[in-house]
């Protein structure tokens, strides 16, 4: 009986250490982020960290808006102009258009001009990747 006992064991570690590997793989074999796309189904708000790409922006007094998206879906993202100078060194312009951004906030489903375009909102509290475009910019000094 001693030696099943010993080889039920041997079972239960090796099979956790193949779970274990599983799981490492699995967190670090993609970026982690999720995509336009993936708040199609969002039904309420949820923070979220999403990739996507910049597809348009308008500026609103202190505030960007960006239409985002990733080739299927699009949202509008509202951040700070003076976070993003800040980030970036310089103020948006022409050059954001197409450069995808990593960012992080709330999502609330629902297009806010309801005309069926937009999946809804996301209210930007980080931006964990900016436009790389923007680093090539001297810094902004006062």
């Amino acid at each position: 009986m001693a030696p099943r006992k010993k080889q039920y064991k041997t079972l239960i570690i090796l099979t956790g250490i193949v779970l274990f590997a599983i799981a490492a793989y699995a967190l670090t074999s993609g970026e982690g982020y999720d995509t336009v796309s993936s708040l199609a189904d969002a039904d309420r708000p949820v923070r979220v960290t999403i990739k996507a790409t910049i597809e348009d922006y308008t500026l609103d007094g202190d505030t960007i808006i960006f239409v985002l998206g990733d080739g299927h879906y699009r949202i509008i993202a509202y951040y700070s102009v003076d976070k993003f100078i800040g980030l970036h060194g310089r103020a948006p312009g022409d050059w954001i258009i197409g450069q995808d951004i990593v960012v992080q906030g709330v999502y609330t489903p629902g297009d806010p001009t309801a005309t069926g375009t937009y999946l809804g909102v996301l209210d930007v509290s980080n931006m964990l990747e900016g436009c790389h475009e923007g680093y090539k910019a001297p810094q902004v000094t006062s």
